[in-house]
């Protein structure tokens, strides 16, 4: 019974495996947690955020695990 039910788990831990280290912009992480884009920046400069990609253009990607703490504070 155990084998049937790790196996059927699979699908599910492959794609939990997969998101472990997603990222998301700023805007998307804003409408998560239902702030405003620079309250994120706010975020960012208190130390409740990290940014985790800055390209040239200071575009900045936040890690999808991260957000998803601060949803539940």
């Amino acid at each position: 019974m155990e084998g049937s039910i790790e196996k059927r788990l699979s699908p599910v831990i492959s794609v939990l495996k997969r998101l472990d280290g997603a990222t998301i912009e700023r805007k998307e992480a804003a409408e998560m947690l239902g702030v405003s884009p620079a309250t994120i920046n706010n975020y960012v400069l208190s130390g409740r955020l990290s940014p985790v990609f800055t390209s040239k253009s200071s575009h900045m990607k936040y890690k999808l695990s991260e957000v998803l703490a601060l949803v539940k504070e």
